[in-house]
């Protein structure tokens, strides 16, 4: 990636937040954001709007599907990779699922491929 890269990580489970967050980085995203909860996914991406969603499903005060709505409501469509344990509900046919336990190389193919199906809907 040649321009600067931010990305979004809501997860409630701290280690695997680090893990995903981690990952992203040695992908090349500049920063990374971390929410544990829908209200700070949603003020996080007022604040910094992120580039790339990286989403559990299950949260303490919602769904991460629910968060991720709303922060396209307001940002437009941001590539998305939901990493779960409950892939069953994640929204069909189009998300990219990892389900968890995710391996790094299982959720390194699943952000590559959201960034490249993100950067061939793009207008030329």
């Amino acid at each position: 990636m040649n321009m600067r890269m931010h990305a979004l990580v809501i997860e409630d489970e701290a280690l695997i937040g680090m893990f995903i967050g981690d990952l992203l980085e040695e992908i090349g995203f500049d920063t990374v954001s971390l929410a544990t909860t829908k209200a700070e996914a949603i003020e996080s991406a007022r604040i910094s709007p992120p580039d790339f969603i990286a989403s559990d499903i299950r949260l303490p005060d919602g769904t991460g599907v629910d968060a991720v709505r709303e922060i396209a409501g307001s940002l437009g469509k941001t590539p998305v990779v939901y990493v779960t344990g409950n892939p069953d509900e994640a929204p069909k046919p189009y998300s990219i699922v990892c389900e968890k336990p995710v391996s790094d190389t299982a959720l390194r193919e699943a952000v590559e491929r959201a960034l490249r199906e993100a950067s061939r809907s793009l207008p030329n």
